[in-house]
């Protein structure tokens, strides 16, 4: 008889131990799941980014990259960070995509001399190191070079910005990730292909349902003329700088069955700082301001938002791009 009082009695209390357990992780989830949040870093370009013609471009991010020489860890063209904070993610996640190398820049630029090719054509990539973006957090905030823009988000929200970069950082049929490939024509929610800076955070404001009237004003679309476009995409012409310099307009749309250019969209941190900077005095698009760190940004409450679950993280593409095409022709080879 004590025997089976003290068996019954072990049965009873794992019983309470276990239900307490699983009450507390339930009050656990229930107190950290509310807190959901995307923050947008933005830096500063070097010098500013003059987009009204090839010629505008040319000699504006020629000062920039002058400039570069004597600020190593500063971005020519800025650059954009997101971090998310959530429980799904045990604390804090940074991410950013990054270039893997200047040389490869410089080479495809002076070298080959592939003239505004250079704002699309592929090149290597990788997902910055967390240690190495609060290293640039830290410097570009001592310059006065850095703001924000954070967003309060659902769950659901959350869970779709983790799913999105796993998925970009992982490899399909022996290939490398997307996140290997850094290019200005990539958008990184389409089926493999890589990303620049900007289209990765870009991405993850669009998957977590966020995108809105707002972030259209962040965005630059221009046509390339083709013969401003060198290198391998284009019969391996060299283009020299000198006769992109004297191209004060874009390429205009024709009816032509000849391609006469390339259209590209971008977004351009610049202008998503200066954004930030001027609706915090003007206070529209309701948004909030507020500081960290004396870092000056704006607040969103987005936690109503609920992505469409039947929309899928990664999507075709919907419209051919030359310079995508050709990337992924080179993968299929």
């Amino acid at each position: 008889m004590p025997a089976k009082i003290r068996k019954d009695t072990v049965l009873t209390f794992a019983a309470l131990l276990m239900f307490t357990w699983i009450s507390n992780g339930q009050e656990k989830n229930s107190k950290e799941g509310d807190r959901h949040v995307l923050t947008i870093f933005v830096m500063n370009s070097l010098k500013p980014i003059d987009w009204e013609s090839p010629s505008s471009l040319v000699k504006s991010t020629t000062r920039g990259y002058m400039a570069k020489l004597f600020h190593h860890r500063q971005y020519m063209l800025g650059h954009m960070i997101a971090r998310l904070e959530s429980p799904l993610v045990d604390g804090i996640n940074y991410s950013a995509m990054v270039s893997a190398s200047m040389k490869e820049k410089r080479v495809l630029w002076m070298k080959e001399k592939i003239g505004l090719g250079i704002l699309g054509v592929a090149m290597g990539g990788r997902l910055d190191s967390e240690s190495d973006i609060k290293k640039d957090l830290k410097l570009f905030s001592r310059y006065g070079k850095l703001a924000y823009v954070k967003y309060h988000i659902s769950e659901e929200s959350a869970r779709r910005i983790i799913e999105f970069m796993e998925g970009f950082n992982r490899s399909e049929n022996g290939n490398l990730p997307p996140s290997s490939h850094y290019g200005g024509a990539f958008w990184p929610r389409y089926h493999q292909e890589g990303s620049g800076c900007s289209a990765y955070v870009m991405s993850i404001i669009d998957v977590a349902g966020l995108t809105g009237g707002e972030h259209e004003n962040w965005r630059i679309d221009v046509n390339i003329p083709m013969d401003l476009v060198g290198g391998e995409i284009n019969q391996f012409r060299k283009v020299p700088r000198k006769k992109i310099i004297k191209r004060d307009s874009w390429a205009i749309p024709g009816d032509s069955s000849i391609q006469t250019h390339i259209p590209i969209s971008l977004f351009d941190p610049s202008i998503v700082y200066d954004w930030i900077k001027k609706v915090r005095i003007s206070a529209e698009m309701g948004y909030g301001t507020e500081e960290e760190n004396d870092i000056p940004g704006l607040v969103a409450i987005k936690s109503q938002v609920h992505p469409n679950p039947d929309d899928s993280v990664f999507i075709m593409r919907p419209l051919p791009s030359l310079f995508v095409d050709h990337f992924l022709g080179k993968k299929k080879n």
